[in-house]
């Protein structure tokens, strides 16, 4: 499950999934929190809905609000593993350069082109905002992870953290991302 999955359920007004959704990929609590009052507030409006108390417009105005919340509370958390994304491929990109390893200057480099990629993203405020070319080097980093025979893979075996930091940074594109 990732937020396009959640996007899509909400665009097909499955609001209860979509809030599921949210709640499980969410590892802060006051998302978990805001999720909460959203899927509460769902509640509400169908048992409203179902008893007649609202009239076309106001069920409209209810469901508006609480997809508008839903969808807001998507991107902030994108936002949220956007940085923490960023900060993991700077972590990465330190423990390589540190390593002193032969034949990282490229690897280096693609980290460097993805942290200011995302980092100008979190400053518009949007994973929209991230360059085609940053995304796609984002998706080749992601394929050189998982692949244990890729050049980067062995550099990152012979780092002391470069499993975990690899690790998190797999984790996070999985469901912002892919």
């Amino acid at each position: 499950m990732n937020t396009n999955d959640i996007r899509e359920m909400v665009a097909k007004a499955q609001i209860e999934p979509a809030v599921t959704a949210l709640i499980e990929i969410s590892a802060d609590d006051d998302l978990k929190q805001l999720s909460l009052e959203i899927s509460r507030s769902y509640k509400t409006y169908k048992r409203n809905c179902i008893a007649g108390i609202l009239n076309n417009d106001q069920q409209r105005q209810e469901m508006a609000i609480i997809t508008y919340g839903i969808l807001n509370l998507v991107s902030e958390f994108e936002l949220s593993q956007i940085r923490i994304l960023k900060d993991n491929v700077g972590l990465l990109k330190i423990e390589v350069e540190k390593s002193g390893m032969p034949d990282t200057k490229e690897f280096v480099n693609d980290l460097v082109e993805i942290q200011n990629g995302l980092n100008d993203a979190n400053a518009a405020g949007s994973k929209k905002e991230i360059k085609p070319q940053v995304s796609e080097k984002l998706k080749s980093l992601h394929e050189k992870l998982e692949d244990p025979n890729s050049k980067e893979s062995k550099i990152i075996k012979n780092i002391k953290e470069g499993f975990k930091i690899a690790g998190q940074i797999i984790s996070i594109m999985k469901i912002v991302f892919f």
